[in-house]
């Protein structure tokens, strides 16, 4: 089988060893790179709450979610809206618990629990009345061994404020938010050091006959016009006995997004790289694995030039050889990007059980995106593995020359003149 030589031919020369080590070596820094930014951004996106059926108001000219801030206003301006079946009001704040940094999230726990749908692993969930008491993730939960009937004394991390709560459930969601500490929403208010008419961002859950895109438009008429008008601060106590807030916010109009992905918008601001510039990192890659690949592609068909062109001479087509050379290369590729990925899933593995990536307080595992960038690294690699292949194979499709050896003439020939 013309496959079977082709190949025999090529491995049989130091150069293809170079070509499969390339191929290895680019398929795992592909997956690893990939797989970091695609996990950073899911867990961006996660620790928002977004879901295709799931809006979210953040104020759009903050450099994260969690500094921003929005009216508590806005949430009671959007019951007008046709198709929102849900609305959570919701605010973050860092703080440290046993010197540990840490996220709170305070919310309203009613509409919290209707949009999240979180399941309760431990104790009961938080109703409205636990004006002292917060629920903890399952990932958290974990790492600082607590569990239903703990003390948490939480130190805010923006102003000297100090809350003691009672953990009253251990939830899972199975997202970013099992690393965060669910409480009342004046306690959010309390360690971010903001007045109580204040949050962080409004979280939607559209009607499910409803399109998100088309209620995210309505929204964000109503949220524009609403911004446009001056809100001032308040010092009223949403319910007695509740410590007095620092300062009083006061909140003029400003940019409001409201989208199923916000988070995009700010993972290009804080990362510095939006999904035009990766796509333009992940071209440039291409372009400089495959001008990598056709040199050592190259050097290999160069030392197998005598071989290669005894399969000619012997019949075979310049065109059944090059679709064969194609064949080898691709097949190459494809089994050198698996043992690449089998690296990369190694590497992943140490850099999370060594040093773990952490954005915002929330634990990123790298390998959770990693059937997503294997995919993309095995189609990159094998691609540039039959353009590589199909550039080399093209003198192959030059027309065979036959060069006649012509004996010279004898001096003893009549009419030849020697020298």
């Amino acid at each position: 089988m013309i496959f079977t030589k082709v190949a025999k031919i090529l491995s049989s020369k130091r150069a293809i060893f170079t070509l499969a080590l390339i191929l290895l070596l680019t398929s795992a820094a592909f997956a690893v790179t990939s797989s970091i930014l695609l996990s950073v951004e899911n867990t961006a996106s996660g620790m928002l709450g977004e879901s295709g059926d799931t809006i979210v108001i953040a104020q759009g000219n903050s450099r994260a979610p969690f500094l921003g801030t929005l009216p508590l206003a806005f949430a009671g301006d959007l019951g007008s809206v046709q198709g929102i079946r849900v609305i959570s009001a919701e605010v973050f704040a860092p703080a440290t618990l046993e010197n540990q940094p840490v996220m709170v999230r305070g919310v309203n726990p009613e509409q919290f629990m209707e949009l999240q749908n979180p399941v309760i692993l431990a104790g009961s969930p938080l109703t409205a009345n636990d004006t002292s008491q917060a629920m903890v993730g399952e990932t958290l939960a974990k790492e600082m061994s607590l569990h239903p009937g703990s003390q948490l004394t939480l130190v805010a991390g923006v102003r000297a404020t100090v809350a003691q709560l009672t953990v009253k459930a251990v939830f899972s969601t199975g997202t970013p938010l099992d690393n965060e500490i669910i409480a009342p929403l004046w306690v959010g208010d309390w360690l971010r050091g903001i007045s109580y008419n204040v949050i962080s961002i409004i979280r939607i859950q559209v009607v499910p006959q409803d399109a998100p895109s088309q209620v995210a438009n309505s929204v964000q008429q109503v949220v524009n016009n609403a911004s446009k008008a001056p809100v001032g601060g308040s010092q009223t106590q949403v319910e007695p006995g509740l410590p007095v807030t620092p300062q009083p916010t006061s909140i003029y109009g400003y940019d409001v997004e409201a989208s199923p992905d916000v988070s995009s918008a700010f993972f290009s601001k804080t990362v510095g790289l939006s999904q035009e510039n990766i796509l333009l990192i992940s071209a440039l890659v291409f372009v400089s694995m495959s001008v990598a690949i056709v040199c050592a592609l190259q050097e290999a068909v160069f030392r197998s030039r005598n071989e290669l062109g005894t399969l000619r001479t012997i019949g075979i087509s310049s065109r059944r050889l090059s679709w064969n050379l194609v064949l080898v290369a691709t097949c190459l590729s494809f089994v050198a990007a698996g043992t690449g990925l089998a690296l990369g899933w190694g590497f992943l593995t140490l850099v999370d059980r060594f040093s773990p990536i952490e954005i915002a307080f929330y634990a990123v595992d790298p390998r959770s995106a990693f059937p997503t960038a294997a995919l993309y690294s095995v189609l990159v690699v094998t691609v540039a593995g039959f353009v590589a292949a199909a550039l080399s194979s093209l003198r192959f499709r030059q027309p065979l020359v036959v060069y006649e050896m012509t004996l010279p003439y004898l001096e003893s020939d009549p009419g030849v003149v020697s020298e």
